[in-house]
């Protein structure tokens, strides 16, 4: 027979994993995990949901493999399950690509981003945010939409990674309203008008001077 105190705590642990099993019948709904895109099966899911948010204006699935094996940190996805529900993309860029795309000489799709490598030993001034986004189902469903955990995950592992330097330049593209929204809601000002660009979309600029100013300016939209 076995001692009291082990026969207690072989009882308890039969316990907690039958717990732990009826848990997983009970609440069978897959959790929200937030990280970068990891294999190409993800990335090809991701371009399905690109193409889908934004019709002619999204870029093709080589150019989509050509930024991440370029910088695989550039898309900060939130999955549910194994479906990515949510994107934003992050990407240094050098100063004489920021200058053409600003001049209309190139378009998004000729982007080459820095090498994750060489940003980890000189941090990048200019960056290019690629647009938010969201499955169908999500998009104008205030309660379910993860927008902000998106962006506190994506905006705090980019500071994290230090990989940004200062004075920092981050450039977009608004192809809708709710994205011009939501860059006139961090201080994007449009600096290109869509009738002379290649891409036909907007070019909005942000520039910050130092990573407090960053952080003031996102704790003051709560998302810091």
């Amino acid at each position: 027979m076995l001692p009291v105190t082990t026969e207690i705590a072989s009882n308890n642990a039969v316990c907690l994993q039958t717990y732990g099993e009826l848990s997983t019948l009970l609440d069978p709904t897959p959790k929200l995990q937030v990280r970068a895109i990891q294999t190409l099966d993800e990335l090809r899911q991701l371009h399905t949901i690109d193409a889908d948010a934004y019709q002619d204006c999204s870029i093709s699935f080589e150019s989509f493999q050509r930024w991440w094996t370029r910088y695989p940190s550039g898309n900060t996805v939130v999955f549910l399950g194994n479906e990515i529900i949510a994107s934003i993309g992050l990407w240094p860029i050098s100063p004489q690509q920021s200058d053409a795309f600003i001049e209309g000489e190139i378009q998004e799709s000729d982007f080459e981003p820095m090498p994750q490598e060489e940003c980890e030993d000189n941090p990048q001034h200019n960056w290019y945010a690629s647009g938010i986004v969201l499955k169908k189902h999500l998009r104008g469903n205030l309660k379910n939409n993860p927008i902000k955990m998106l962006l506190e995950r994506a905006i705090g592992e980019w500071f994290d990674s230090r990989r940004v330097a200062y004075p920092l330049r981050v450039l977009a593209l608004a192809e809708y309203i709710e994205g011009e929204n939501l860059l006139n809601r961090f201080n994007f000002m449009k600096i290109r008008d869509k009738a002379n660009l290649p891409d036909g979309c907007d070019i909005y600029e942000v520039q910050v001077r130092s990573e407090d100013e960053v952080k003031n300016l996102l704790k003051s939209r709560h998302v810091w």
